[in-house]
């Protein structure tokens, strides 16, 4: 791996030259590299993991998504709903504050959750009616009906806490404010971003007092954290960690996503018929080896991932059987987002697909921005690769996506079962009753040979050897605020 050899070759010169000493870091000053500068850190406008990351060290949700379920953060408990599922109401915790010391109630959660609604406006709001207080720390819902998935969005980082009337006109641009464990200090485009500890934090406050976050080539990020300039690299490609682990003051670390990565195939092609024969996409998957895909991602094996990965903990064995030469001279287009260079899923599932005598396979990528429209399309694929990145709790708001009321349906999904299901756990916040009907349309998707985990997407970042061991945020980037440096 080009990046770990380079870094190897320099600390073996540096040691000669006395080059590779460690710098002394300032213990209340944490240094870390990213690789793009966010475009904007206010919740509405999220775009990015890096910006995902700051963000989430500056605001938060009313409830948030751990350990498989959903629990308080800034409400005092979760939204109770009435029998009809159209009117919930959130008790909200007293005493937090925002960091420019304005009082966090029940203005400020109407604010926060209108202000999405009306700057997206589209149907992954579509459910929610309308916000109002009932007195300072009591808030209404109002549901255009129900929502089995209202959880997931409250827990969505785009959801998050901002002042009341603090984002007209944009402002919150050039100062983000929220409830955090760090408040922003300065930052701006290609500006290194400063934040500092919330000592009126209502939670454990942060360890370390100060963080600056610096956009840096990856190759110039990893030379500054060996020699104790950067303290954390995000981001690093997988393939470097023996070269990483070889240094004596630098860790590797690997953080998990609620994120997984998928082939979908599509049920009814215009484009290809023989798509609605069931033996046929069936017959697509098993062409796949998904345990090579995985290890050539570094991602970790697990049981189910499909299961793991949205819908919960699920018995459901891939096994599709062996390929038929049937169907091998059938062309098949392959559509896919652009991945990074470090994961090129559209192009292993191509090659894996040649390899079993599949000789006709096209793959077009397309920009992210464009990708929705080529869903949409009725000939433009047979075959996608995709990540959904945002896939909280049970997998709720994956399926609302995929085949909801005003979802565009891309693989053309056409099963009365589903139907069924779906209706029942779209009108639920029952996490019972939604589990139920999630799992069984997990099976019928995987044995439908409709939709096929491939890897459970992971985020590997490189760590001062002084820093404790991290803990993640559901998207697997590092959680800083209970990072400390080692005596």
């Amino acid at each position: 791996m080009r990046i770990g050899k380079l870094l190897l070759m320099m600390c073996l010169v540096g040691s000669m030259l006395g080059a590779c000493a460690t710098k002394e870091e300032t213990v209340d000053l944490l240094t870390i590299a990213i690789s793009e500068q966010p475009n904007s850190l206010v919740p509405t406008r999220l775009e990015g993991r890096e910006a995902g990351f700051v963000q989430a060290q500056l605001f938060e949700t009313l409830i948030q998504y751990s350990d498989k379920e959903f629990v308080p953060l800034l409400a005092e408990g979760l939204p109770v709903c009435d029998e009809s599922g159209t009117k919930c109401v959130v008790s909200l915790k007293s005493g937090i504050t925002f960091h420019d010391g304005t009082t966090f109630d029940s203005t400020s959660v109407v604010y926060s959750l209108m202000h999405l609604i009306e700057a997206q406006s589209t149907d992954w709001t579509d459910s929610i009616k309308e916000v109002k207080a009932l007195d300072a720390t009591h808030v209404e819902i109002s549901m255009n009906y129900p929502d089995g998935t209202l959880f997931s969005k409250l827990a969505n980082p785009m959801f998050a806490m901002i002042p009341a009337d603090s984002d007209e006109n944009a402002k919150l641009d050039e100062f983000p404010i929220g409830t955090g464990p760090y408040k922003f200090v300065s930052g701006g485009k290609n500006k290194t971003i400063k934040l500092t500890r919330y000592d009126n934090y209502h939670g454990e406050k942060a360890l370390i007092g100060e963080v600056a976050i610096v956009k840096t080539e990856i190759n110039d990020a990893l030379t500054k954290l060996r020699d104790g300039e950067v303290q954390i690299v995000l981001d690093v490609p997988f393939d470097a960690e023996d070269e990483l682990n070889a240094l004596e003051d630098v860790k590797w670390v690997q953080g998990d996503t609620s994120a997984t990565a998928y082939l979908g195939i599509r049920m009814q092609s215009m484009a290809n018929p023989k798509l609605e024969k069931a033996a046929f996409r069936t017959d697509l998957m098993s062409a796949i080896d998904v345990d090579a895909l995985a290890s050539t991602f570094g991602s970790r094996k697990i049981d189910n991932l499909f299961g793991h990965g949205v819908f919960g903990d699920s018995a459901i064995e891939l096994d599709f059987g062996n390929t038929s030469d049937a169907w091998k001279g059938e062309t098949i287009l392959l559509v896919t987002p652009t991945f990074p260079s470090d994961f090129p899923l559209g192009t292993e599932i191509k090659d894996a697909l040649t390899a079993m005598g599949y000789n006709k396979v096209t793959l077009s990528e397309v920009a992210q921005s464009d990708y929705a429209t080529a869903l949409a399309a009725e000939k433009s694929f047979d075959l996608t690769v995709f990540v959904w990145e945002y896939a909280l709790a049970d997998g709720g708001d994956f399926l609302d996506a995929m085949m909801g009321v005003d979802a565009i349906n891309p693989l053309r999904i056409q099963h009365p079962e589903i139907d069924a299901l779906l209706l029942s756990a779209n009108r639920s916040v029952d996490p019972a009753l939604r589990k139920d009907a999630l799992m069984r349309i997990e099976e019928i998707l995987v044995e439908e040979g409709v939709l096929l985990p491939l890897t459970k997407v992971v985020r590997h970042h490189a760590l001062s050897a002084r820093l404790t061991d991290p803990s993640f945020l559901s998207d697997g980037a590092i959680r800083i605020s209970n990072l400390a440096f080692s005596e």
